[in-house]
């Protein structure tokens, strides 16, 4: 039975996965807190043809990709508030139905008190298996403008370990029209919105207006393109682009394809000077 219930999990666990195609980029619930964003699926499968990004444990922690160009705050922030407003409900049901399937059920064998219990726990089930399942249609009506796709809601209505993901049915690609700058200025905390808003606004100059005037509404225009401080003994050069660290003698970064370092305001100094001092000597 513990095998089993083991099982259940597992399975449980492939559905916090979704797939991912190329340009989306996944906002997920970082392992300290805060939303974290990522531009690369976390399991690829066929060299790369099929990618899956993992989302999230809880089911009221919802996720969302960002795939689209609009950059305006006040639309993404406005649809973000309209969201968590129209799946609260299906948030709230949809973690009961997960306290009910992955905590109750298995307490229930572990105990040994399934049998006895068994009525009462399959009334309170399909209570919760039926109110999410019509919170379901109702949340994705007002999020998306129509009902879920007939093989989305009939997986969902078969499967209880999928219908506990329903919140994620309906969020994840709600934001689908969104530049990924925008939704980590929605989404994200400071220093992860700095983290994605360079890499964008070094790759992307057209952008780079619009980036900018997203940092200064966060009060953090300044920080954008200033270089890293350099707080480490032999730091000397950064990437502008991901603003990564590296010791003399480095002159590409690893992470950022074709990017040459840049020397740090800072170890620029400290070499004119030692230059300085070396000639006076």
């Amino acid at each position: 039975m513990i095998a089993l219930l083991g099982i259940l999990w597992v399975l449980y666990l492939a559905e916090c996965f979704v797939s991912w195609h190329p340009g989306d980029w996944i906002f997920r619930p970082g392992p300290t807190g805060g939303m974290r964003g990522a531009d690369a699926p976390d399991i690829t499968f066929l060299d790369g043809r099929f990618g899956f990004a993992w989302t999230s444990l809880l089911p009221g922690a919802t996720s969302h990709i960002a795939s689209g160009g609009s950059l305006d705050r006040r639309r993404t922030r406005l649809r973000l508030g309209r969201m968590r407003t129209d799946t609260a409900w299906l948030r709230i049901l949809s973690t009961g139905l997960f306290v009910l399937v992955m905590a109750v059920f298995p307490a229930l064998v572990v105990t040994e008190r399934l049998l006895s219990s068994l009525l009462a726990f399959v009334s309170v089930l399909v209570l919760a298996w039926a109110g999410t399942l019509g919170a379901l249609f109702a949340a994705h009506r007002r999020v998306h403008g129509s009902g879920p796709k007939i093989e989305t809601w009939l997986v969902l209505a078969l499967s209880p370990l999928s219908l506990i993901r329903a919140p994620h049915v309906v969020s994840m690609r709600a934001l689908d029209d969104i530049h990924p700058v925008a939704a980590a200025d929605a989404l994200c905390e400071n220093e992860e919105f700095l983290r994605i808003a360079r890499l964008w606004h070094f790759d992307c100059p057209e952008l780079r207006p619009a980036i900018r005037r997203l940092a200064t509404r966060r009060g953090l225009l300044q920080h954008l393109t200033a270089p890293p401080s350099n707080t480490e003994p032999g730091v000397s050069r950064f990437c502008e682009r991901c603003h990564a660290t590296f010791r003399e003698g480095a002159t590409n970064c690893a992470d950022c394809e074709d990017v040459t370092l840049t020397p740090l305001p800072s170890a620029a100094l400290g070499e004119s000077g030692a230059a300085a001092a070396a000639a006076r000597e």
